[in-house]
């Protein structure tokens, strides 16, 4: 059960994290000029 719970935060904090970090970067992509 321990076990279980611990997976569990670790997914949500793994998805969490993930989605605000391909948010960080796509603003940064955003601000930078695009060299096109």
């Amino acid at each position: 059960m321990l076990m279980q719970s611990t997976l569990g935060r670790l997914y949500w904090a793994f998805l969490v994290y993930g989605v605000l970090l391909a948010v960080v970067i796509y603003v940064i992509r955003r601000q930078l000029p695009n060299p096109d």
